[in-house]
């Protein structure tokens, strides 16, 4: 809701405490992705670059989106 309502930094929040709770697959690529729409939103591309790289989410049209922009 918070990246819905352009609110970046408590989505940026909720997405890496999830992320740090150890998530299983798939839902830990797709919160990663989420992470990753959010914070090239806020412009801050090279994190989302970052966060992609690191976490290597499956492919797919969201995470390609996301590394694309």
């Amino acid at each position: 809701i918070h990246k819905d309502l352009d609110r970046f930094e408590p989505a940026e929040a909720a997405y890496r405490e999830a992320l740090r709770r150890g998530l299983p697959d798939p839902a830990r690529g797709e919160v990663a992705v989420e992470l990753a729409e959010t914070l090239n939103r806020a412009g801050r591309f090279a994190d989302a670059l970052a966060v992609l790289d690191a976490e290597r989410p499956a492919p797919g049209p969201a995470a390609e989106a996301a590394r694309v922009e």
